[in-house]
């Protein structure tokens, strides 16, 4: 892979912040644009030792792969890996370095997906790392909860948007599909029979309930489809990935495993049947599919809960920072349609780009609600509401980030809901 021209100045711009006394430095770059690509150019130019972070076994593993082909060696600290200490560059899995409690000489600490980097167990590690300079690697600074990063890192270098990024080749276009109004709930069973000619989706659910009904149903329909969660083995998930790519299965379908983590360029339909409260997870599960691919010239975005009357489509120009809002939109002059006939949501027009209708085509308003706005609209919300809203937010916390099985994460996330909102 040859670097793409924006990179080596987003590398003079990480080592000037260094220089100018930045320890922590967070680089943003859009899922698709080579944060690993452009993380190996810095590595290249570093002398002492290198602690790689990434917080999923799955992550290691591709890394790895990725900065040797990019001409970087490197070693892996994983249980599923042999130890080879020499390597000036080790590629660590969090979940190893925790639960070993050993710690690779740094000097530099790449963190992976940095925007975990204020969950204990990372920033746990972190500080184990005094002297080390700090580089964080993400598409969306900013935390699970919306606020900032500013808690973690110093200074933040931006790269190309989304549209820039589409522009050169790096992704291809979002056709956005929104068979629902706003507090609505399409099918996304529905949308993807709906669909022509041969796709590849990812499918992403509420629950596991949802996901398996889900592939139940595909199957059914004559889709075959497969299920991933937390618990399927790598060896399974990579058997997976290999037959979705093969048109063997249709599509993959799960809760939040492929959020991050999960790498198939092929992929040209993306289906959001489950809420996406921050920007962040919004735009990393549409990543997912945007991946330029030989003969793939868009990414089909099934939005059938409505994420987008939250947070915009994909596009929309985001302005990133490490204080106060962590994410700002500029919406002077944004204005959108939607087809009634295929609900395709486009740039203001009069006639459909996807399915090349014009009576139907009509305006649809949309706003983006900054954190004040959403911090305001829940302190009206009736306190059983809020408890609910809290309960289902930490179902998923419990899932996806403490790894519970699914009953121990209701379980816990139900006391915590009704210490957080007592009765």
């Amino acid at each position: 892979m040859s670097a793409y021209a924006y990179q080596p100045a987003l590398v003079r711009d990480v080592r000037a912040a260094w220089a100018q006394g930045s320890r922590s430095v967070v680089l943003q770059l859009g899922t698709g644009g080579g944060k690993t690509h452009t993380a190996a150019s810095i590595l290249r130019e570093e002398t002492g030792p290198v602690v790689f972070a990434a917080h999923l076994d799955s992550l290691v593993g591709d890394t790895a792969k990725r900065l040797r082909e990019a001409g970087t060696p490197c070693g892996i600290v994983a249980p599923w890996a042999p130890p080879t200490p020499s390597e000036r560059i080790q590629v660590c899995s969090l979940g190893t370095l925790h639960a070993r409690g050993t710690r690779p000489p740094a000097g530099l600490v790449v963190l992976d997906e940095c925007h975990r980097s204020e969950a204990p167990t990372v920033s746990g590690i972190l500080a184990d790392y005094p002297e080390a300079r700090i580089l964080g690697l993400t598409a969306t600074p900013q935390r699970g909860d919306g606020a900032p990063l500013s808690g973690s890192f110093d200074a933040m270098v931006c790269g190309p948007s989304v549209r820039e990024l589409t522009a050169m080749g790096a992704l291809v276009p979002a056709q956005l599909v929104v068979p629902c109004d706003e507090g609505k709930r399409g099918d996304a069973v529905a949308e993807l029979r709906r669909l022509r000619g041969a796709w590849r989706a990812l499918v992403f659910c509420e629950s596991r309930e949802e996901a398996r009904y889900t592939v139940e149903r595909l199957t059914d329909a004559g889709h075959p489809a497969g299920y991933i969660d937390g618990e399927t083995p790598r060896r399974e998930r990579e058997r997976l990935r290999v037959a979705l790519r093969a048109r063997e299965l249709h599509a993959l379908v799960g809760v939040s495993v492929f959020v991050e983590g999960f790498d198939e360029p092929s992929v040209d339909v993306v289906a959001l049947d489950a809420a996406f409260g921050t920007l962040g997870r919004y735009l990393q599960a549409i990543g997912r599919g945007v991946r330029a691919h030989p003969g793939k010239t868009a990414c089909t975005v099934l939005d059938v809960r409505g994420a987008v009357f939250q947070h915009l489509p994909p596009d929309t120009p985001h302005e990133w920072s490490l204080t106060g809002e962590a994410v700002t939109q500029r919406l002077a002059g944004l204005a959108f349609s939607r087809c009634e006939a295929c609900w395709a949501v486009f740039p203001r027009a009069k006639v459909c780009p996807r399915c090349g209708v014009s009576a139907l085509v009509k305006a649809l308003p949309m706003r983006r609600i900054q954190q004040a706005a959403k911090m305001a609209k829940l302190e009206a919300m009736p306190i059983e509401k809020r408890r609910e809203r809290r309960y289902f937010q930490l179902v998923h916390v419990g899932m996806s980030r403490r790894r519970m099985r699914q009953e121990e994460a209701m379980q816990w996330a139900r006391a915590q809901a009704e210490k957080d909102f007592p009765r």
